[in-house]
C-alpha cells in the first residue's frame, strides 16, 4: 500500500463518517415520531374507540400490545424476590435483560406486582402492524 492509498482511503473515510451523522441525526427524528405515533397517538386513539385490533388494507392488521421497561434497582433483594417467587430460573450470576423483560411482560400480564423498592416497571402499551 502507498501514501496515495492511505490519503484515499482516509478521504473516502471521512465521506462515510459524514454520511453516517446525516443517517443517524436523520435516524433520530424518525424514531422521535415512530414512537409518538405507536406509543401514543394509537394506542390512545383506539383506546377511544375500543379497539384492540384493526386490519386496513395495503398495510396490514394493526393491534396494540402490553409491553413495558423493566429494571432491577436493588439487584440482591430482586434476585432474592425473583428466587421466593418463582423466577428462580431467572437468576444466575447475571440476569439477562430481554429474559428479565420477558418474564416481567408475562407476570404482569397474569396479574402479578413486582416491589417498586426493588423493581423499576413501567407498562406501556404499543402499536404493532402485523403482516400486509
Amino acid at each position: 500500500m502507498e501514501l496515495n492509498d492511505v490519503i484515499t482511503s482516509a478521504r473516502r473515510m471521512r465521506i462515510l463518517q459524514e454520511q453516517k451523522e446525516v443517517i443517524e441525526e436523520t435516524l433520530k427524528g424518525i424514531n422521535i415520531e415512530l414512537d409518538s405515533i405507536r406509543l401514543k397517538q394509537i394506542p390512545e386513539a383506539m383506546a377511544e374507540l375500543d379497539l384492540r385490533t384493526l386490519t386496513i388494507d395495503g398495510i396490514g392488521r394493526v393491534q396494540l400490545t402490553l409491553d413495558c421497561y423493566a429494571t432491577m434497582k436493588d439487584k440482591p433483594g430482586a434476585y432474592a424476590w425473583l428466587t421466593e417467587h418463582g423466577y428462580d430460573g431467572l437468576v444466575q450470576p447475571y440476569v439477562q435483560p430481554s429474559t428479565f423483560k420477558a418474564a416481567v411482560k408475562d407476570a404482569l400480564k397474569n396479574g402479578q406486582t413486582f416491589p417498586d423498592e426493588l423493581f423499576s416497571i413501567t407498562p406501556f402499551t404499543r402499536a404493532s402492524i402485523v403482516g400486509k
